[in-house]
């Protein structure tokens, strides 16, 4: 299994509609969409520490800033600590790195776009 698969498998168990890269036509609101960028080895004095670290990246999307910040706050329960095996890949970490609001999402542009926050995570692991 990848990591993106280990993702998708812990947004899904917290019941959030999620996806890889895009939001799919004609998904439901609240939604994430997430990605899982600069894969990496991880390093230490000695070496190769044996795992690797990458980058994901949520964007939950809601209806109202409200369903948006909502849905946000339940995929950083999903992901945030995190450790342990999910779909077979070992997790050490996942560390929340920040929030940011779309500028829309505060109702400074287009009221009939839906609303979302963009979320970053440090995940390190290990594929099995």
């Amino acid at each position: 299994m990848t990591i993106e698969q280990a993702i998708y498998t812990r947004l899904n168990d917290a019941n959030l509609r999620a996806s890889y890269a895009q939001r799919l036509q004609g998904t439901e609101l609240p939604a994430v969409v997430y990605t899982v960028s600069s894969i990496e080895p991880v390093r230490s004095l000695g070496g190769y520490a044996g795992l690797r670290s990458a980058t994901i990246t949520t964007t939950s999307i809601g209806d109202s800033y409200a369903e948006a910040r909502t849905t946000a706050d339940a995929a950083r329960a999903a992901l945030a600590g995190t450790t342990g095996t999910v779909s077979g890949v070992v997790i050490s970490h996942i560390t929340h790195d920040g929030d940011q609001p779309d500028e829309l999402s505060l109702g400074e542009g287009e009221e009939d776009l839906p609303a979302s926050i963009g979320s970053s995570f440090i995940c390190h692991f290990k594929e099995a």
